[in-house]
């Protein structure tokens, strides 16, 4: 498999391979159940299981094989065993870090692009019930220089 797994507290666990002709293959695990099918996509950004473990929520992009551009990213959330909805597609901004609310009602999305020559980190809170962005619930930060942040975590 590719990237880092992801595991829940009760031990369900998620992975991405990618199959002969290279398309990403998405793989859920609980005991011995195991899910395979293809999501959108030919490389894994980030992916995070819900606090209750029921909803794992990925994000891809769709690169250019000629130039390695990004053309466009997907949030997927994926309900176990297989219930897979793809609420945003983005075309400016790559989904980075997908960081889930205490409570499993919000995402944290944090994104990075280039504006006027500056690094921009953007924050934005995605709503699990609406299935849609609440940008404003979000801020950016911006620098000339390349800003690094990490960890990101919820106070509960």
């Amino acid at each position: 498999f590719t990237g880092q797994p992801a595991f829940t507290a009760d031990g369900k666990m998620a992975f991405i391979t990618y199959d002969a002709e290279h398309k990403t293959q998405l793989t859920l695990v609980n005991g011995e159940k195991n899910y395979t099918f293809s999501i959108p996509g030919n490389r894994l950004v980030d992916m995070s299981w819900s606090p209750d473990g029921n909803t794992l929520a990925v994000s891809t992009s769709k690169a250019s094989d000629y130039s390695g551009r990004v053309l466009e990213s997907k949030l997927i959330l994926v309900t176990f065993p297989i219930n897979v909805d793809i609420p945003v597609t983005y075309t400016d901004v790559v989904p980075e870090h997908l960081v889930w609310s205490p409570d499993g009602k919000s995402i944290l999305t944090i994104s990075r692009n280039m504006v006027d020559g500056r690094y921009q980190v953007n924050f934005v809170v995605f709503d699990i019930d609406k299935r849609r962005e609440l940008p404003a619930s979000g801020f950016s930060l911006t620098s000339e220089k390349y800003l690094f942040i990490e960890p990101i975590f919820w106070l509960p």
